[in-house]
């Protein structure tokens, strides 16, 4: 696990979002999260306007990521309906005075989810923090029968476990700052 892990980091590492390449996902067919994320970023019209730097970084990412932008990559082990998850994490981190943003992509290895992106915003108000949240995830692994409701909450629920911390990270940092 740690072999494939480690090649799919070092491929991401030298060629972003297209070095991802796909992988089978037992009988439910590839995984592709190379056109996943770059679907999903490309959707960020929100961004690519008010950031332009944060957005091209994050859509070209390694090539053309300004200093200011921190970046954190993780190996992450976690428990998904009681079975092992391993995915690689990639956090982008971009603090200013007035307004933060914080990106984070995974890319999974098995069974629940193929690849998540999540967009955090931050804007200082005179009574408090604007804050926005934009995410997507990618999966194969959703049973018809269940019926689309049911399987929207489940994935909210899914992404809240993941985006809470995430977000309240954020904030903290971005008090600290301050």
């Amino acid at each position: 696990m740690g072999d494939i892990l480690k090649g799919r980091y070092l491929s991401y590492r030298k060629n972003g979002v297209e070095g991802l390449v796909p992988y089978q996902i037992k009988n439910n067919g590839t995984a592709k999260p190379s056109e996943e994320l770059a679907l999903a970023t490309e959707s960020l019209v929100m961004l690519r306007q008010g950031m332009p730097a944060y957005y091209t970084c994050l859509r070209n990412y390694p090539q053309a990521c300004p200093g200011g932008i921190h970046h954190r990559f993780f190996w992450v082990k976690q428990l998904e309906g009681g079975r092992p998850m391993f995915s690689l994490k990639h956090w982008l981190l971009e603090i200013h005075p007035d307004h933060a943003v914080i990106t984070e992509r995974q890319f999974y290895l098995n069974h629940s989810l193929n690849s998540l992106q999540v967009v955090i915003g931050c804007q200082a108000h005179p009574e408090g923090t604007l804050v926005v949240l934009l995410n997507q995830a990618f999966t194969e692994k959703v049973n018809v029968t269940i019926g689309k409701a049911i399987a929207t909450s489940i994935g909210r629920m899914q992404v809240e476990k993941k985006v809470r911390p995430m977000f309240e990270q954020l904030l903290a940092q971005f008090a600290g700052s301050r």
